[in-house]
């Protein structure tokens, strides 16, 4: 009995833990970052995708805190060594650098939203300069073998068959800094895990302000002109020829070969484990509803692989998108070499790509108007 008693209790104490978090572990992390200045670490991502893929990246990172920044709050430099990559970002300006090339670009401030998910910007820990609890349901707190975990739990999102969304932030007793952070969702049935881990950190260094005031590249690598049209990733697309791009109709299950003539098309590359892509699938599909079908043509291309069923599943359901969607086959989609997704291609009438971009923007939607209505 008195053994009973005793694990009961102990089970209220970890359950308690879980349900009512100690506010003064989120209030001794925050304070702990606002006094850090900037912090270097190695990091590690991991991520297991929707379709049972793993991927792994690492790399080295340096974060300076800067209060004037509207942006991010923070100027940074993010190193890829394995794909020679790198992605400064000043509080000004935003550059993405080729190490093996000796050239860089630069990114402007509508591409701002998406210098964490490009290149060497995928391995920034966000959490670790600044602990980010914005829309979460409520938060549960634990302590294990790995220190202090932060549990924070987000809203579902049925119409997207999103749920079980939470993050965990592990924090160091001793320093009280994040070193840790997964992202977790099921969506379509389908688990999306992305983790990042972050070792040998170092902050509150002397002798870094020049790495991100006075970058290395400015002198050593040759300045590379893209397209304004075109993101930095993107603008590989302008000018390509589309004429021969075919795959299977997921409407009516037969192959479909695109026909460009007399019209301007859209193509909306996306899939189903990428967030983005169906958050934005209303607004591509708006855009579709503004013109008729001898003006504007619009196709979403998803990849013929082992997602495809619950991706035919998703589409058929009231929260697909309602213009037609054509799913091509590998080895189409790597010689088109899409990096990553949404991918929208504006294709004009002689199958030639006129713009192209990662991310749905009103830019996109000003081109297609111009064009149209000019």
């Amino acid at each position: 009995m008195k053994n009973t008693i005793v694990f009961i209790l102990m089970f209220l104490v970890h359950y308690i833990s879980l349900a009512q978090p100690d506010k003064s572990i989120i209030s001794k992390v925050v304070d702990r970052q606002r006094g850090i200045q900037n912090i270097s670490y190695e990091v590690i991502r991991k991520d297991t995708l929707l379709t049972g893929d793993i991927r792994t990246m690492s790399g080295k990172i340096l974060m300076y805190r800067n209060l004037a920044d509207t942006i991010l709050g923070y100027t940074f430099y993010a190193q890829q060594p394995e794909i020679n990559e790198r992605v400064f970002y000043n509080g000004h300006i935003g550059y993405l650098v080729n190490d093996g090339e000796k050239t860089y670009t630069t990114l402007n401030e509508s591409q701002y939203d998406y210098i964490l998910n490009i290149s060497a910007g995928r391995l920034l820990m966000t959490d670790i300069l600044s602990l980010d609890t914005t829309g979460t349901e409520y938060i549960e707190s634990e302590q294990n073998n790995e220190g202090i975990c932060l549990i924070m739990h987000y809203p579902d999102i049925p119409k997207y068959n999103v749920y079980h969304r939470y993050k965990k932030v592990f924090v160091d007793p001793t320093s009280f800094l994040p070193w840790k952070v997964i992202s977790h969702q099921v969506s379509n049935g389908q688990v999306q895990c992305l983790s990042w881990t972050a070792n040998n950190l170092k902050w509150d260094m002397s002798d870094v302000s020049n790495t991100i005031a006075r970058p290395d590249f400015l002198s050593s690598h040759k300045f590379k002109i893209t397209d304004k049209k075109a993101t930095p990733l993107s603008n590989q697309f302008i000018g390509m020829d589309l004429t021969n791009l075919k795959g299977y109709s997921i409407l009516d299950s037969t192959e479909e070969e695109i026909n460009f003539l007399n019209h301007l098309t859209l193509l909306d590359f996306w899939a189903i484990w990428c967030g983005p892509c169906i958050e934005s699938l209303p607004k591509v599909e708006r855009l579709s509803s503004q013109y008729s079908s001898d003006k504007l043509e619009v196709f979403g291309v998803i990849l013929n692989d082992k997602q495809l069923e619950p991706t035919i599943r998703f589409i058929k359901s009231d929260q697909g998108p309602k213009f037609n969607t054509i799913a091509i086959d590998v080895s189409q989609w790597n010689k088109l070499n899409i990096s990553a997704l949404p991918l929208y291609l504006l294709v004009d009438t002689k199958g030639k790509v006129i713009y192209s971009g990662f991310g749905y923007t009103q830019e996109l939607e000003e081109i297609i108007k111009n064009r149209l209505e000019n």
